[in-house]
């Protein structure tokens, strides 16, 4: 199951809070915005986990030839609330 890791880069002190959304496999699926504050950062994740679920999602790798051509690149997925959440889920709110 997917989670989210909060993170702080040292070396941007305007901004330096982040986090990704990560795959079970550790594969990092989405980055964030740089926050200034861990408080703010952490809202992002929230903010993502209430809203995700209204998110289309333009899947531009449908019908692909092998050379990596789209045939068909306006298709349209709605991922339903239930799919996104369980997506998203952390590590401690299984």
């Amino acid at each position: 199951m997917g989670y989210y890791e909060l993170i702080k880069c040292n070396q941007d002190r305007t901004r330096p809070y982040y986090f990704v959304l990560k795959a079970s496999n550790g594969k990092v699926i989405v980055s964030s915005r740089r926050y200034k504050s861990k408080y703010a950062a952490a809202n992002g994740i929230r903010s993502v986990q209430d809203n995700g679920h209204a998110v289309n999602v333009i899947d531009r790798t449908f019908g692909q030839t092998p050379g990596g051509r789209a045939k068909n690149s306006h298709t349209l997925q709605t991922l339903d609330q239930r799919s996104l959440k369980a997506l998203c889920k952390t590590p401690s709110s299984t």
